[in-house]
């Protein structure tokens, strides 16, 4: 089972650099300033393709796929301005323009989300992982080049508040949030962009 998840590792990392390499060649023909949704629709020719969809209320969850399997995921009220930033296009700095209408994007108001307080709230119990998804976030910890490791250890400590008696952190990947933190921690370092 540790060798599949290796595998599973080196498909993730694969994938992301089929991303980033599909990015940058995208990025250097296009014209910073492009709309960001013409320029989306030119990104079909590397491979890219994206939708948009409700997310909680009065955002929208903006997803850019590639063909290699990565994905990126951006959250706002703006649809052009969460698509330049999924494509690292600059917005131009004019007065605002209308947002051109989409046909499979729905219609969400512009309005600014409520602050929320997530801080005082406890933080529940995310699922607990299966022996294989345990086995495949440990691999792609092991699979970090040691500066990226201790960087990620540090981050990982601090996200979860572990311990500063606990000497690994292994044998605390047990949920479904630490997977996810790992992939987000891991898909940042190799210079993607991540979801949340």
């Amino acid at each position: 089972m540790q060798q599949l998840s290796s595998e599973l590792a080196l498909r993730a990392f694969e994938a992301d650099a089929s991303f980033s390499a599909a990015l940058a060649k995208f990025q250097a023909g296009v014209d910073p300033g492009t709309n960001p949704v013409q320029a989306a629709r030119a990104a079909t020719a590397h491979g890219f393709s994206w939708l948009a969809r409700p997310s909680c209320p009065n955002l929208i969850e903006v997803r850019l796929r590639h063909s290699g399997g990565a994905d990126a995921v951006a959250e706002g009220t703006s649809l052009t301005e969460l698509l330049a930033g999924l494509l690292g296009l600059a917005l131009a700095t004019e007065a605002p323009t209308a947002e051109p209408e989409v046909a499979a994007a729905p219609v969400v108001p512009q309005v600014e989300p409520e602050p929320e307080q997530v801080a005082e709230q406890p933080e529940a119990l995310s699922p607990l992982l299966d022996e294989q998804q345990k086995a495949t976030a440990v691999a792609m910890c092991k699979a970090m080049d040691p500066v990226t490791r201790k960087a990620f250890t540090i981050s990982f400590r601090d996200a979860f508040r572990v311990d500063r008696d606990a000497r690994s952190i292994i044998p605390l990947i047990t949920e479904l949030r630490h997977l996810e933190f790992i992939d987000r921690f891991s898909v940042e370092a190799a210079g993607g962009i991540s979801e949340k």
